[in-house]
């Protein structure tokens, strides 16, 4: 059945573009929203943890944390803080996720990619740990 359901997003994605898609899963108007296992929906959750699998910096637009999205949800303008063993290593904010283009939010699960503002590639690391601040 995943598989199915992947065939068909990817389709989804080709035919009709991403706009389309996000209305069909009941993401609008760049709202993140997740559906619950009661049926309702979530729409925010306090925390967040993002794992950094690798890192890029791209000139004119900031350095991008790759990886898969842990626990929580993570939006552009997001305040982040990048931990290292444990320890605070540096404050950011997400300008924007990406994934083929630019997306709105981040829930777990997701692979993308963070940019990130007021930090260099030197800053963050393999390892690192992304952790979306208390809202």
């Amino acid at each position: 059945m995943k598989i199915a359901s992947a065939v068909v997003a990817s389709m989804l994605l080709r035919w009709i573009g991403k706009s389309a898609i996000w209305l069909v899963i009941g993401n609008k108007n760049n709202n993140c929203r997740a559906e619950g296992k009661d049926g309702g929906f979530m729409e925010s959750m306090n925390y967040g943890v993002f794992p950094v699998q690798d890192v890029f910096e791209i000139k004119g637009r900031g350095v991008v944390a790759t990886g898969r999205v842990e626990e929580g949800i993570f939006q552009r303008e997001d305040n982040v803080v990048i931990m290292r063993s444990g320890k605070h290593i540096a404050v950011s904010k997400i300008k924007g996720i990406e994934i083929f283009g630019y997306l709105p939010c981040a829930m777990k699960g997701d692979n993308v990619g963070l940019l990130l503002t007021d930090i260099t590639k030197e800053d963050i690391c393999i390892g690192d740990i992304i952790i979306r601040e208390e809202q």
